[in-house]
């Protein structure tokens, strides 16, 4: 691990032991408790007082402190995903603790393939509502002698959706960031 203290760096390695003063004690164990760090107490003849019991506590420390690590990596990307925000990469660090811990970390989320299946078929069937609509306005406008209506089905090319709000093309993994952001609309769904 490696520490900071009265403008020095120093890096103490896991099992090993550097006797300090008791100020640089106190700031270490502050900032490195949580992942382990033990403050040692030694008896009237030089022995460490309870060494197994505090051995077996950093121990556990660390562990929780891993475990915290990747469970706060995985609800952040839960966060991310609900919000319509991009999927966080973990760290090599998160990585390895959920590796050693044996705790699943969240992929990167993708479209799942029945809601791309069911984007596809409700973008279908509005283009061909619009069409039937763009019809109906035709006949209503020859029957009313206006012209030509004004709503229009123009082509969306592919990977692209247009919003049904205000009309602009929206990449379709922007789409909720677009409904959300452009027209507070949030996804329920």
């Amino acid at each position: 691990m490696d520490f900071q203290y009265g403008g020095l760096s120093y890096t103490l390695e896991a099992g090993k032991r550097k006797k300090v003063e008791e100020a640089m004690g106190n700031h270490v164990l502050n900032a490195l408790g949580a992942r382990g760090m033990t403050k040692l107490e030694y008896d009237e003849d030089g022995k460490i007082v309870n060494e197994d019991k505090n051995t077996r506590d950093a121990i556990q420390r660390l562990r929780d402190f891993k475990i915290r690590q990747v469970l706060v990596y995985n609800e952040r990307n839960e966060r991310r995903k609900a919000a319509g925000q991009s999927y966080d990469v973990p760290t090599d660090t998160v990585k390895r603790y959920a590796v050693e811990l044996g705790i699943e970390l969240l992929k990167p989320y993708v479209m799942a393939e029945a809601e791309k299946g069911q984007i596809g078929k409700l973008t279908f069937e509005n283009e061909q509502l619009k069409l039937q609509m763009n019809e109906m306005m035709k006949q209503m406008a020859e029957f009313m002698g206006k012209g030509e209506p004004k709503i229009t089905t123009k082509e969306v090319p592919e990977g692209m959706v247009r919003c049904d709000v205000c009309g602009d093309l929206v990449k379709e993994n922007r789409f909720k960031s677009h409904l959300n952001f452009k027209h507070q609309i949030k996804d329920t769904g």
